[in-house]
């Protein structure tokens, strides 16, 4: 498998966005405990707060995905994307494969924990 071929499988199979849920997971519980008792005063902020969590994982994947992109049109794999629009063009369908793998991998991560918590 050539570099080529490993970058085009990052980009088209999700995996960045699967990285951006496992990253969330280790940089989101340090921060919430710092801001727990601001939440536990205003406890109206809860639903807010993890739509910022999750706003985060979307950004995070693609930012992520946008990583081996920008290497494939370094290396020319890719043909280079012409301004501001050409780059949303070619690293949009590979964004929404991450945020859709890593919202998966949530959902997934989440029924697991769910059938744990039953069977206690």
């Amino acid at each position: 498998m050539s570099l080529s071929e490993a970058l085009r499988l990052l980009l088209g199979n999700g995996l960045m966005g699967v990285a951006a849920f496992y990253l969330v997971d280790l940089i989101v519980p340090p921060i919430r405990e710092k801001i727990r008792p601001f939440l536990d005063a205003n406890p109206w902020l809860y639903p807010i707060e993890s739509l910022f969590v999750r706003g985060f994982a979307w950004i995070l994947s693609g930012a992520l995905s946008f990583v081996p992109l920008a290497v494939m049109v370094w290396f020319d794999y890719e043909a280079s994307p012409v301004g501001f629009k050409g780059w949303t063009e070619t690293a949009f369908p590979y964004i929404v494969i991450a945020v859709s793998a890593g919202q998966a991998a949530h959902s997934i991560d989440k029924g697991i924990s769910v059938a744990r918590e039953r069977t206690k």
